[in-house]
């Protein structure tokens, strides 16, 4: 009689160590992220673009930021400039964000090691590596694109593991909504849909039985993540189209290539975006 009250005791206390063991790791990946932030004060080349951009943005607006560099994604000048437009500036703004987005990384790891390997040790022991990783602690304090772009790639990776495994529309929204900010911040951001395109072939293959119940899955899981996807970047290259930036959703090299093959010459398609 006492065996499930003992089971149960026993799994309480299992998810809770886990959780403090995991908090305790996250909590270990801050203050390395803060220690390196503190002793490294060198500011990338890189990085001063950005946060020249941001300074203009706050200032002037899209339009004279943009002419500094019209080939920078919009995302990370935009919220250095939301920033520095409410007095924060954009070393101190751009540091503190990379520091937490860094942090989340590790719960993301978790989440993937988790879905991954079935046991919560490997998933803590793949979060520990996340967090004492010199690449991902060095990444967080450099205020470089690379710094929003990774979480959004690791964040994107669980919630599509998440999602095709419990079987939850809403996170396709949610998979779709982190890639419209990874498009936004790096022109390779779509790449992160080849996710999507990997499971919807793992999963027509493998349900194949039941092939129509499969085909409603990937199409709600297409509709979702695409849509979300378009809702939230479509109108952000409307307004930045009125910009000098070339940036888009479908970058302009994949574009010129497609406008080839629908017989308009490079020359053409590059005057296009030169005049910009």
């Amino acid at each position: 009689m006492l065996h499930p009250f003992k089971n149960l005791m026993l799994t309480y206390f299992q998810n809770r160590s886990t959780k403090w063991y995991l908090t305790a790791i996250m909590l270990l990946g801050l203050i390395a992220r803060i220690a390196r932030a503190v002793v490294d004060k060198d500011i990338k080349q890189d990085a001063v673009l950005y946060m020249d951009m941001a300074r203009v943005w706050s200032v002037q607006g899209a339009d004279a930021s943009t002419s500094l560099h019209s080939m920078i994604p919009p995302l990370w000048p935009w919220i250095l400039g939301v920033g520095h437009s409410i007095g924060i500036e954009p070393e101190v703004s751009g540091q503190v964000l990379g520091i937490l987005l860094g942090v989340s990384v590790i719960g993301s790891v978790f989440v993937i090691c988790k879905t991954i390997f079935k046991q919560k040790t490997y998933a803590l022991v793949g979060a520990l590596l996340a967090a004492i990783h010199p690449y991902l602690i060095r990444l967080s304090t450099e205020m470089l694109r690379d710094t929003v772009y990774i979480p959004l790639v690791t964040l994107a990776l669980a919630l599509a593991m998440s999602a095709a495994i419990n079987h939850k529309w809403w996170k396709w929204g949610l998979f779709g909504f982190v890639c419209a900010l990874a498009v936004m911040t790096r022109r390779e951001g779509g790449e992160i849909l080849v996710f999507l395109s990997c499971w919807s072939l793992i999963e027509l293959i493998q349900k194949r039985a039941v092939f129509i119940d499969a085909l409603k899955r990937v199409f709600v899981a297409h509709f979702m993540a695409y849509g979300v996807l378009l809702a939230v970047a479509l109108p952000v290259q409307i307004e930045m189209a009125k910009t000098h930036t070339t940036w888009r959703i479908v970058p302009w090299g994949i574009e010129m290539n497609l406008r080839q093959l629908l017989s308009i010459s490079e020359d053409e398609l590059f005057k296009k975006v030169q005049e910009k």
